[in-house]
């Protein structure tokens, strides 16, 4: 009996440690969740007009050109979406977030411009801090913003301060692109009447051979001035100074325009209205 006593004691003092243990250190469960982020790719289309240019022999559009190897690989990009996510855009001189069927079922470009500095700005800002494996562009490369031939610094800091790589794929070639246009107007916001004011234009011309064209300006069907710009095989860029006197207060739609002709692939850019 004096045995069973003290057993009973000794495991009511040890029952009585390991609780004032329990107590003094209160344990917790921690139920964590765990969630697999994926690494991204971003997809960049460029949803601008001059994606509707045909392309030499094939007479396809340079979004045909596009679309056909988004369908021909789509089972490669959705095999792709289950590794990384995969984030489609339209790119002209914004972002509109769009899906991979979205992209294959559209038909043509809508936009006007195109702005690389802005459209990689915005990125830049969207994956701060995402894990970005790396950017897809399909593009003709035709940004307007800057001058043909050229990468600013801007966009050369924002696209090596992307984590992962740019890939870029070209839609079509200027192979026999056949082109003349009025590229740049500058001139003053405003003048002064009876005095004169200064036009800086370029002229841009491709495959255009060699022939002497009219530069015109216009206010309405009244002609204010003309040079004859002299187009030369192996150039493809002219600056052209302009003058004229107005005449009339207030505002005033002036046009330029330089003859179209049979061939050329892109027709609206042959005339530009300005204030």
């Amino acid at each position: 009996h004096s045995l069973f006593q003290k057993v009973l004691l000794v495991g009511l003092r040890v029952l009585t440690f390991f609780l004032l243990v329990l107590i003094l250190l209160q344990p917790e469960l921690e139920f964590k969740k765990s969630h697999t982020v994926k690494n991204r790719i971003v997809v960049l289309i460029d949803d601008t007009k001059s994606m509707s240019i045909k392309t030499f022999p094939s007479e396809r559009s340079r979004i045909d050109l596009v679309h056909h190897t988004l369908k021909k690989n789509q089972e490669t990009l959705e095999n792709l979406g289950e590794t990384f996510q995969l984030d489609y855009y339209l790119i002209s001189d914004q972002v509109e977030a769009t899906s991979l069927n979205s992209l294959v079922a559209r038909d043509s470009p809508k936009r006007i411009n195109t702005d690389f500095g802005e459209v990689f700005s915005k990125l830049k800002t969207n994956y701060d801090g995402k894990p970005l494996q790396g950017v897809m562009l399909f593009s003709d490369g035709a940004d307007l913003t800057m001058k043909p031939d050229t990468i600013s610094s801007e966009l050369l800091g924002l696209l090596s301060g992307f984590n992962g790589p740019v890939h870029t794929f070209q839609a079509g070639n200027n192979n026999m692109f056949k082109d003349l246009a009025i590229e740049e107007i500058d001139s003053a916001d405003f003048g002064f009447i009876h005095q004169p004011v200064r036009l800086d234009v370029i002229v841009g011309a491709l495959n255009m051979g060699n022939r002497n064209i009219p530069l015109v300006l216009k206010e309405g069907d009244r002609i204010l001035s003309s040079h004859v710009v002299e187009i030369r095989e192996g150039e493809s860029r002219y600056s052209v100074q302009l003058e004229f006197t107005p005449n009339v207060l207030g505002k005033h739609i002036y046009s330029l325009t330089v003859p179209l002709f049979s061939g050329e692939s892109v027709v609206v850019n042959n005339r530009r209205d300005f204030l």
